[in-house]
């Protein structure tokens, strides 16, 4: 019973530490402008994902590259 509790309470620190590092990146996807002192953004923009999707900023054509490319990496490794 304590080891499964001891394992659980290790599982969720885990996860905890692999997401946790997320969130400010999430928020800055969003954000136009953020000053050191500030706990959240000024301003909320989603110029940036605009930007990706946008049908000219060819982002998703360089992404298809880099999944292309990292598949025959790993099968001829």
């Amino acid at each position: 019973m304590r080891f499964e509790r001891i394992r659980a309470i290790t599982r969720g620190a885990i996860v905890l530490g692999m997401l946790l590092p997320l969130i400010p990146l999430l928020i800055w996807s969003v954000s136009f402008r953020w000053y050191f002192p500030d706990m959240l953004p000024e301003m909320w923009s989603l110029r940036a994902w605009r930007y990706v999707f946008a049908p000219s900023s060819r982002v998703l054509p360089a992404l298809g590259y880099s999944v292309g490319v990292a598949t025959a990496v790993t099968l001829l490794s």
